[in-house]
């Protein structure tokens, strides 16, 4: 167990943890090693502490620790009129496969990224149509020497035009769901070892509560 604590010290980025414990007690320091049902813990004066991964009730990372991770953790987005949104960790610059395998966890901002990549791909639709539609009749014009085809035109500038207002719903959605995932890892629920069952009287009857 001590050389995996000092390995452990080694391999890994350590984190300041606080433990509650069934007997009552709390315990602060950094988490060295985690083997089967053990969990050996650096405390603040030096000391290693060893005990049962059973006899955690609670588990949570101290404010300065969940801050620094929360940091790193958190994405950040870039937009503009056109182009789709750009989402980045750290200064890199993420996949939108990576997204929503990050997202996943998050049902609602999962889904309101998938619906902000579905309305990039139209707007991408509606601009190439655009474009299309435009260099034909311009080539019509200025090499066949026909008219413009005025409705061609106007269909042509609307999907243009339609594209920023798509665009526009599209980051906002992708908006939400980057500010939805910041805000979940900024105040994370605490992990629990806790199990609880009650059964007593309600307005309606016999209740059972269980809390886990």
């Amino acid at each position: 167990m001590l050389l995996l604590c000092a390995a452990g010290l080694h391999a890994q980025e350590v984190k300041t943890e606080v433990f509650h414990l069934k007997n009552g007690s709390v315990v602060k320091g950094a988490v060295v090693g985690e083997m089967g049902d053990s969990i050996a813990l650096r405390e603040t004066d030096g000391s290693l502490f060893i005990f049962a991964a059973g006899d955690v009730t609670k588990r949570l990372l101290t404010e300065e620790a969940r801050q620094a991770q929360a940091a790193t953790e958190k994405l950040e987005l870039q937009t503009d009129l056109l182009n789709g949104a750009r989402v980045s960790r750290s200064g890199e610059r993420l996949k939108e496969r990576d997204v929503k395998a990050i997202l996943a966890s998050h049902t609602q901002a999962a889904q309101l990224y998938r619906s902000a990549m579905n309305l990039n791909r139209t707007v991408s639709v509606m601009c190439f149509a655009s474009g299309f539609i435009l260099g034909w009749e311009l080539v019509d014009v200025g090499v066949f020497d026909k008219d413009w085809n005025t409705p061609a035109v106007c269909v042509a500038a609307a999907s243009f035009v339609g594209a920023f207002g798509v665009n526009a719903i599209a980051n906002h959605r992708a908006k939400k769901a980057v500010e939805l995932y910041n805000a979940s890892i900024e105040t994370p629920q605490a992990k629990t070892n806790d199990l609880s069952l009650s059964v007593g009287l309600t307005s309606g009857g016999i209740g059972m509560t269980l809390r886990f």
